[in-house]
């Protein structure tokens, strides 16, 4: 999208004035598709969105997702800690324990750092 190129653009400006040489390329949406799928990239800018349910985040960065599976994982994340918080926070049964737990999984992917997020909702 135009939205995508721009802030790529400014990106690309942001990063050079701290010494890392960007380079900006558009792709076809089934060649991006393609290179997502195989890992054949170094960064890429897309939007993602996780359900809107508390387990949402498992849709995109659980261990079962990713391009062997039908979720959008595609930088391979995998994080034993994380997957334990997780798997902490699908067995609580009462919500406000649940929702603990889930921040509790978000903190943990935001301390490793699998992407950039450039913004996230959090209800």
């Amino acid at each position: 999208s135009s939205q995508r190129v721009r802030l790529a653009v400014l990106m690309q400006e942001m990063f050079r004035r701290v010494g890392v040489d960007m380079q900006v390329e558009r792709l076809e949406f089934n060649t991006l598709n393609e290179r997502l799928a195989t890992g054949r990239f170094d960064a890429a800018l897309m939007a993602l969105s996780a359900d809107p349910k508390l387990g949402g985040i498992r849709g995109v960065w659980g261990r079962a997702d990713g391009p062997s599976g039908s979720g959008v994982n595609f930088g391979r994340y995998a994080s034993a800690r994380f997957e334990a918080a997780l798997d902490s926070a699908d067995a609580q049964r009462d919500a406000a324990a649940a929702r603990r737990a889930y921040r509790a999984a978000y903190d943990i992917i935001l301390e490793e750092a699998p992407a950039i997020w450039l913004y996230e909702p959090w209800a």
